[in-house]
């Protein structure tokens, strides 16, 4: 009878040992921004890499298909009063047009422009601010080229900012490689 109890006691502690870590990782997932689920079983580490799946989600400092663009010209959307149609030059190339719904940026401005195929880290459209690949979407019936993003949706800033537009103020020319170092 007390060899039972002790693997009753033995077996709760391993259980409540295993809902601190769940907690735990769970925090620290948000914490660090981390965008894909932990790997388990052999072949995984904490590092996101598995024998499975060696792709990472981007995390603060790798942003691939993210530049950095200026702000060429900002009309109005025709078809709708609170979204603005805006061009991005990005050096050697134009964008345009994309749909923005943002007023905190104008023409001349650096703004961090994301192409699609990017990986958004956090959706600030959805209650979950689960992780996407950006694609072209129609928007009021206007194709967006791309998507010029927030703090949040690049994994910084938090929801109690003010989710406005990143005006990049670092020394950068239109088309660089976005890095979380210009947030700074």
């Amino acid at each position: 009878m007390a060899g039972r109890q002790r693997d009753s006691v033995g077996s709760n502690h391993k259980h409540s040992l295993k809902l601190l870590m769940k907690f735990y990782i769970k925090w620290l997932k948000g914490f660090a921004g981390w965008t894909q689920p932990l790997p388990s079983g052999k072949g995984g580490d904490l590092r996101g890499r598995s024998s499975q799946n060696s792709a990472l989600a981007p995390v603060m400092g790798d942003f691939p298909n993210v530049f950095v663009g200026e702000v060429l010209r900002v009309d109005k959307h025709p078809n709708a009063d609170r979204l603005r149609l805006v061009a991005v030059s990005l050096g050697d190339r134009l964008v345009e047009p994309i749909v923005c719904g943002a007023f905190n940026f104008d023409v001349g401005d650096l703004v961090v422009l994301a192409l699609p195929g990017a990986q958004i880290v956090r959706n600030i459209h959805t209650a979950e601010h689960e992780p996407f690949v950006l694609k072209k979407a129609t928007i009021r019936g206007i194709e967006s080229q791309g998507m010029i993003c927030a703090a949040f949706e690049l994994g910084a800033g938090s929801l109690t900012d003010k989710p406005e537009i990143v005006v990049v103020t670092k020394p950068v020319s239109p088309g660089a490689q976005f890095s979380s170092k210009m947030l700074e």
